[in-house]
């Protein structure tokens, strides 16, 4: 009988044990990039990354938030001024786009412009983040938006 006892306290424990380990507190790392679009779409959405549920829930200020964050954090790293380029193309602020993107260049132009093309899933060229570059100075009227959100 105590060996039985014994027995159905032991597995009582084992069954709890999952339940006191979902409890704990846990640490998620997320990527900060939205879901790739069409080359030179700029309405960037997404969906299974933090800015991309933001900018899916309209929240881009936020997202902007992020990815600037994140070029503080990562000052090396040509990727937050990837997706800040491509955030504020979307809000069409041509300036800024056409600075965060020539900042990502100065840092490491074969990063950048493989992150721009991952992003936008072109086809491998070189050249995409340039041409994406002279593209939207086209589309900003001099003097217009010379890059001041900051």
């Amino acid at each position: 009988m105590g060996r039985l006892i014994a027995g159905l306290l032991m597995a009582g424990l084992v069954g709890l044990a999952p339940a006191v380990q979902a409890q704990a507190a846990k640490t998620f790392k997320t990527r900060l990039s939205p879901v790739p679009v069409t080359a030179y779409n700029v309405n960037v959405v997404g969906s299974g990354t933090v800015t991309a549920t933001l900018t899916r829930l309209g929240r881009n200020d936020e997202a902007l938030q992020w990815f600037e964050r994140a070029g503080r954090e990562r000052p090396q790293s040509a990727e937050p001024h990837i997706y800040l380029a491509l955030m504020h193309a979307r809000a069409n602020r041509n300036g800024d786009a056409v600075r965060e993107a020539t900042a990502a260049l100065q840092i490491d132009e074969a990063s950048a412009n493989l992150q721009f093309t991952q992003a936008l899933q072109m086809p491998p060229d070189p050249s995409n983040l340039r041409g994406w570059i002279a593209w939207l100075q086209t589309k900003t009227p001099a003097g217009a938006n010379p890059g001041g959100r900051r």
